[in-house]
């Protein structure tokens, strides 16, 4: 029963990001299709209640307003861009725990872990092979973890 509630949810979100991306432009309307497909993916993770990916759908939609925003830095100033990024990840992050209960909460943490993990190594793994810190930096400027 759950899992139907579930893929309710997430099929209306799919549906309501298809009817939005006919009606507006998709420069315009970028950020909120992409926050609605990720909602998409954390209802499925984190069994959502429809209130909760309400919340989430505003918190992604911020977040990867923000991002679109950061692009003019990436070409002038490599480490503010990588700095603002890694804050607004944090922040959509921030937001996102105060939405979940406890068991949704300890998804997430497991969830961070197995990210810090394949991240340093990921980072290991080129500063093995000689790699510089700038240039790793780059490499991994935009990368979701």
């Amino acid at each position: 029963m759950k899992k139907i509630i579930v893929s309710i949810i997430a099929l209306f979100f799919a549906t309501f990001g298809f009817s939005q991306t006919q009606s507006l432009s998709d420069k315009a309307n970028k950020p909120m299709n992409v926050a609605q497909r990720a909602t998409t993916e954390l209802v499925k993770t984190y069994s959502l209640s429809a209130e909760q990916a309400k919340e989430v759908v505003k918190i992604q939609a911020s977040k990867y307003e923000a991002l679109g925003k950061l692009e003019s830095l990436k070409a002038t100033d490599m480490t503010k861009y990588i700095a603002k990024r890694l804050s607004t990840f944090e922040t959509a992050d921030n937001g996102l725990m105060v939405l979940l209960d406890e068991s949704q909460l300890k998804i997430f943490k497991q969830q961070q872990i197995e990210k810090t993990n394949r991240f340093d190594t990921l980072v290991m793994g080129m500063k093995k092979q000689g790699i510089k810190q700038e240039d790793i930096d780059k490499k991994l400027a935009d990368m979701e973890f």
